[in-house]
C-alpha cells in the first residue's frame, strides 16, 4: 500500500480499483478511505498545476480520481447484509428504537427517486421496490444494514411515501405528511435525513414544505430539550 500510494500519480483509476475491491474483500474500510483520499489529491494538485503559469507540456498534471467502480466496490465493502426488516403506516407500526442502529431517512416528492437511491447506495439491484407510477410507496420501509455485524456499522435505511402525488387521496396525504413530521419530530435515532429534489426542476412546492418540515422538527427537538439531532442532507 506504501508503495502504491507513492505510485499514484502515474496510475489511473482502473489500475487502482482492483486493490480497493481486495481491501474491501478483507474489509480493511480505514484502507481504502486513505487510498480514495489520496486519488483526489493527486487529482486537486494535478489540477491546480495545470492551472499554473510554471505548467507546461512537459509537466502533465495526473487525472486519477475515484470513478464509478471505485465506489461500487467501497459500497460492496460497505455493505455486507441488507434486509427489509419491517413496514408500517402508523408510528406503532415502526420497528422500536431500543438499539444502537442509527437510521437514514430518504425523503421527496413522489416518484422522485427514493427507492432506486436506496437499491443504489446498498448496491442491490431489487431491495427497494421501484415503478414509474408515482404514489408506488405507501408504507415506511426499513433495512437493515449489517445488522448484528461487528466488524461493519449497523444502519437502517428508511424508504418513506412520497408526497405530492395529485390523484393521491387528500386524507392519504394528510396521513403521510402528519407520520413524517412526527417521525422526524420524535425519533431518537434517526441519524441522517437525505431530501432527494429533481436537479433538473426549480423546488417544488413539496419540496418547499418537506425543507419547512424538516426545519420544524429540528427547532421542536431543541424545544423539547432532546440530546439527539440529525443532519439534513440535499441530494
Amino acid at each position: 500500500l506504501r508503495e502504491l500510494h507513492v505510485a499514484l500519480p502515474q496510475l489511473s483509476a482502473q489500475q487502482v480499483n482492483p486493490v480497493i475491491r481486495m481491501l474491501g474483500k478483507k474489509r480493511l474500510i480505514g484502507e481504502i478511505f486513505a487510498l480514495l483520499d489520496a486519488m483526489r489529491d493527486c487529482a486537486e494538485r494535478g489540477g491546480a498545476q495545470k492551472k499554473s503559469k510554471a505548467f507546461s507540456l512537459f509537466q502533465p498534471y495526473s487525472p486519477i480520481r475515484p470513478d464509478n467502480e471505485s465506489f461500487e466496490f467501497l459500497a460492496n465493502a460497505l455493505v455486507a447484509t441488507v434486509d427489509e426488516e419491517s413496514k408500517g403506516k402508523t408510528m406503532k407500526d415502526l420497528p422500536q428504537s431500543v438499539d444502537t442502529m442509527p437510521e437514514v431517512l430518504l425523503m421527496g416528492r413522489s416518484n422522485v427517486g427514493k427507492s432506486s437511491l436506496v437499491n443504489f447506495l446498498v448496491n442491490r439491484k431489487a431491495l427497494a421496490s421501484v415503478s414509474a407510477t408515482p404514489g408506488h410507496t405507501t408504507q415506511f420501509h426499513f433495512f437493515a444494514v449489517n445488522s448484528g455485524r461487528a466488524d461493519l456499522p449497523s444502519f437502517r435505511f428508511v424508504d418513506v411515501p412520497g408526497l405530492g402525488y395529485a390523484e393521491a387521496e387528500d386524507n392519504t396525504l394528510v396521513s403521510w405528511r402528519s407520520l413524517l413530521a412526527r417521525y422526524l419530530t420524535v425519533r431518537d435515532s434517526l441519524g441522517v435525513v437525505l431530501h432527494l429534489i429533481d436537479s433538473r426542476q426549480k423546488l417544488t412546492p413539496t419540496d418547499k414544505m418537506l425543507l419547512e418540515m424538516g426545519a420544524k422538527a429540528a427547532q421542536d427537538r431543541h424545544k423539547e430539550g432532546k440530546a439527539s439531532t440529525f443532519q439534513y442532507c440535499v441530494v
